[in-house]
């Protein structure tokens, strides 16, 4: 099996964490443990209040289950469209990058009204500016691989899962964040198009339970959630 994608969305993991337990409650999680996934959309990552309620009901489950939480994230609100535009930005114009800006400006924002530190914000802007970069590069050649836009893409899903290990922490709750390149993989023929291989993946989903948890065990020890 191959990993074909070059950026993967991240998975944020609390260490112990709608909830879904796993499809077998005997099967183990971490030590024993089974396994709930919390899911949020991009609505529900981009505010105090709804970080809030995310915040309570992982305490929630927590304290009334010995389970392991995987919470996985999308990105911030408008954050994907704006990484669209910013693409077509980068080959059809030679103005500022204002579609990143607006989404700098959405995560500091954001950030800030959590109350988050400097380095909460630092973490996004190493993603802010790998997207520069990427953009300044397409600007110069002209045009968008489907390989380049699978990774610009992504870092929505970083930024939000990076702010995400920042929110928990803060409130007490121990986080790893673990991009879901490292858990997910993909088989794909060797004369497949990019297109096929970056934007348009069909998915045959099958589990490897064991793998996975050695996997995680590795990244994140004994953490109470995973993002």
């Amino acid at each position: 099996m191959s990993d074909s994608t070059p950026e993967r969305p991240s998975v944020v993991i609390p260490r112990q964490s709608s909830p879904v337990p796993s499809s077998d409650p005997s099967s183990p999680g971490s030590g024993g443990r089974p396994w709930v996934v919390l899911k949020y959309g991009g609505t529900s990552v981009s505010s105090v209040g709804t970080w809030k309620q995310i915040v309570t009901r992982i305490k929630q489950l927590q304290q009334s289950l010995n389970c392991r939480i995987v919470l996985v994230l999308s990105a911030v609100s408008q954050v994907t469209n704006n990484i669209e535009k910013s693409l077509v930005e980068a080959v059809t114009t030679k103005d500022e990058f204002s579609f990143l800006q607006d989404i700098e400006d959405r995560h500091r924002k954001l950030a800030r009204e959590l109350g988050l530190g400097e380095s909460a914000v630092s973490n996004v802007m190493e993603c802010i500016k790998e997207m520069g970069d990427l953009l300044e590069g397409i600007r110069l050649i002209g045009e968008v691989s489907p390989r380049v836009k699978a990774r610009m893409c992504a870092y929505g899903e970083q930024m939000s899962t990076r702010l995400a290990v920042s929110i928990l922490k803060q409130h007490g709750v121990k986080a790893h964040l673990v991009q879901s390149g490292e858990l997910l993989q993909t088989d794909m023929p060797l004369n497949a198009n990019d297109e096929d291989k970056y934007l348009n993946a069909n998915v045959f989903p099958r589990a490897d339970r064991e793998w996975a948890e050695s996997v995680i065990q590795k990244r994140t020890g004994q953490a109470s959630v995973d993002v």
